[in-house]
């Protein structure tokens, strides 16, 4: 079984679009989890989400809004499939990478993806700041830690879990700081933006970023586990 988890925030203006597309498009697929996790939202977007009664549908949700990395690992820990891929609420990078990514993880541990064109300026200034970071202190060769589609097998995304210890946008970082440490190579795979929902990501957001980075770096013993 593979297991879809997409984290929701204040997404009553898509969550209907973004499920009834994945459901017409996985349909007759019982070998299929979706995970929808509502994280803290404030709009309907939790009535929308418990309105859809297929049985392949498992909603998550909690009233306060704890960050995309929490909300992911909330579905992974929900996650009955051995494969595990996780995107943004508008699926940014089309359905067949998802599908794509869900074949690599029958022969890889994991895969991320790499974008090929621009996606915003306040998007790319942060995107250049993680990689500024990443260089000077993970080692690990990844460049585009913050690209919104990731997969892993569900073995190592529940250990992963386990030990994290950043919920926000740092969590991409730390999951790539995972994999390093313990030696589980990355498969990278471009991906190129064909959704365009607007951006809630701000400059401020960067501060979290570094936050969350110097949380990683106190936790490193901690995360060798494989």
């Amino acid at each position: 079984m593979k297991t879809l988890i997409i984290p929701f925030y204040q997404s009553e203006k898509i969550v209907k679009k973004t499920v009834d597309f994945l459901l017409n498009h996985y349909s007759g697929d019982n070998d299929i989890e979706f995970i929808f996790v509502n994280d803290g939202s404030l709009d309907n977007t939790e009535k929308l989400l418990l309105e859809y009664t297929d049985p392949r549908i498992n909603v998550v949700s909690y009233r306060e809004n704890k960050g995309k990395g929490y909300a992911i690992k909330q579905g992974i820990l929900k996650a009955k499939g051995d494969r595990i891929v996780f995107t943004d609420d508008d699926v940014p990078y089309g359905i067949h990478k998802v599908d794509l990514f869900f074949r690599d993880l029958n022969f890889v541990k994991a895969v991320i993806g790499k974008r090929v064109f621009s996606s915003g300026l306040v998007r790319n200034f942060i995107h250049y700041m993680c990689r500024v970071l990443v260089f000077f202190s993970c080692g690990f060769e990844q460049t585009d830690t913050q690209c919104g589609i990731k997969g892993m097998r569900s073995s190592i995304a529940k250990k992963f879990v386990e030990k994290s210890v950043v919920d926000k946008f740092g969590f991409d970082i730390e999951i790539l700081y995972f994999l390093h440490i313990n030696k589980i190579a990355v498969l990278e795979r471009y991906v190129k933006q064909i959704n365009n929902t607007e951006s809630t990501i701000k400059f401020n957001d960067l501060l979290i970023v570094a936050k969350d980075f110097i949380k990683m770096k106190r936790n490193k013993r901690k995360y060798f586990t494989i």
